[in-house]
């Protein structure tokens, strides 16, 4: 597209990639140039997360995130990269909250352990967490301030984060360095709240009975 694409342009263009009928891919295309309007120039943020899923309402102008996720998938499967604005705290310190991130295709297979995904699923639309290792067929992924686990099979995976840029240069993400750092940052958070929930948790479930520790306060 150029500096201002069209909706016509934008609804051709959705058409040519699954959008349902003429109606829907204007409807969307429309969306789209609101929401171009409202972030102004620059590259457009969508409403994607390093942690959970994002918000949208009526009357806000914005795309729902399954369109988002539709339109991802789109870009990357023409081989494009895509590039967008993430949103959440479950990557620091390496991906910091509003970094500007940019994916690439990538073969399912082809994915190395250390790597940050793009994934996308009904419960969490647009989610980029660092791959662990494969338990099966799928990914094991976590945020690197995180210690929930997910699993992510091929039809939820969108491309590998390759790079990212917040304030500043861009920043390589698929070395061999940044892959070792990351996950050695991952393990040191899980370990850690390993370690909160044996010395606190465990020790105050104990006096408790294993009541509801909340319950237990109010009634002290």
């Amino acid at each position: 597209f150029g500096a201002e694409p069209s909706e016509d342009e934008l609804a051709a263009w959705l058409l040519a990639r699954g959008a349902r009928g003429e109606r829907a891919a204007r409807a969307d295309a429309r969306r789209l140039l609101e929401e171009l309007a409202r972030l102004g120039p620059g590259v457009p943020d969508s409403p994607a997360r390093t942690g959970t899923p994002a918000r949208s309402g009526p009357g806000t102008g914005a795309l729902a995130p399954e369109r988002w996720t539709e339109l991802a998938r789109a870009v990357l499967a023409d081989g494009q990269r895509l590039r967008f604005h993430a949103r959440g705290r479950s990557m620091r310190p390496f991906v910091p909250h509003a970094s500007e991130l940019e994916v690439e295709a990538r073969a399912f297979a082809g994915v190395r352990r250390g790597e940050i995904v793009l994934h996308a699923s009904a419960r969490a639309p647009l989610v980029a967490h660092r791959v662990l290792g494969r338990r099966g067929a799928a990914l094991l992924t976590c945020g690197d301030s995180n210690a929930r686990l997910d699993l992510v099979d091929e039809r939820d995976f969108l491309g590998v984060v390759v790079a990212r840029r917040h304030g500043g240069e861009w920043r390589p993400l698929t070395g061999p360095l940044a892959r070792a750092l990351g996950l050695a940052t991952s393990a040191s958070y899980r370990a850690l709240v390993g370690v909160a929930r044996l010395v606190l948790l465990r020790p105050l479930r104990a006096t408790y009975g294993g009541r509801s520790l909340v319950r237990a306060a109010l009634r002290a």
